[in-house]
C-alpha cells in the first residue's frame, strides 16, 4: 500500500500529472486486502455447497417426456370465455 500512495504523491508533484492514472491508483487503495477477498471466495463457496445440498433443481426433479397435454373441451371453453372477456376490455378501454 506505502507503494501505491508514493506513486500517487510523485504523480501529484508532476506538472501535467495524468488524472485518470491517479484515480486508478486511488481505486487500488479503496480495495480490501487480499485476505479479506480470500476468506469472502470461501464463505460463498460454502454457501453455494450448502444450498446445493439443500435443494433439488426442478430440471432433475421431473423427467422429460416429450410430450404435451392436450386440452380437454371444458379447458377449451374457459379458453374461449377468457379471450372474448380480454376482447371485451380491450374494445371499452378504447373509449
Amino acid at each position: 500500500m506505502k507503494e501505491i500512495y508514493d506513486i500517487i504523491l510523485k504523480e501529484k508533484a508532476k506538472d501535467c500529472p495524468n488524472k485518470e492514472y491517479i484515480q486508478f491508483l486511488q481505486q487500488m487503495t479503496d480495495k480490501p486486502p487480499k485476505e479479506y477477498f480470500i476468506d469472502e471466495i470461501k464463505r460463498q463457496n460454502i454457501e453455494k455447497e450448502i444450498y446445493k445440498s439443500n435443494t433439488q433443481e426442478v430440471e432433475d426433479f421431473f423427467k422429460y417426456s416429450g410430450k404435451t397435454e392436450e386440452s380437454t373441451p371444458e379447458y377449451k371453453q374457459i379458453e374461449l370465455n377468457n379471450n372474448k372477456y380480454i376482447k371485451w376490455l380491450q374494445s371499452h378501454d378504447k373509449n
